[in-house]
């Protein structure tokens, strides 16, 4: 699978989840990840018989031995029963849409916005 395969891929995964063919719930299935890593929080859904998780970590970069900023990347990783991640798909720019389509939808803000505005 190419970088290319990976973006196409992603953008007809956010087209799934906007229209609400695809839809994701937040996960107790937390991925491995190294000492130097932290994740926010985690949304997964099932689609075509694979589990799909996406969210965003963090990570350290060190400039020396002491000091290092703490960064952030997103994943997206399909995985199994057992939670363990099966394929991590590359980290492509948009990924980060994907998660953002994924808590657009999770917040259920459109029925917020219409009882609000009335």
């Amino acid at each position: 699978m190419t970088t290319r395969d990976t973006v196409i891929l992603i953008e007809r995964l956010i087209e799934l989840t906007q229209n609400k063919i695809i839809s994701w719930n937040i996960s107790d299935f937390y991925p491995s990840l190294s000492s130097m890593e932290n994740h926010d929080t985690i949304f997964s859904a099932e689609h075509l018989n694979q589990k799909l998780r996406v969210y965003k970590y963090f990570y350290r970069h060190y400039i020396d031995e002491d000091t290092y900023h703490l960064l952030e990347g997103f994943r997206l990783e399909t995985f199994d029963q057992f939670n363990n991640t099966l394929f991590r798909f590359p980290e492509t720019n948009n990924i980060k849409n994907l998660l953002d389509a994924v808590m657009y939808q999770k917040s259920n803000i459109e029925d917020f916005y219409a009882k609000l505005m009335g």
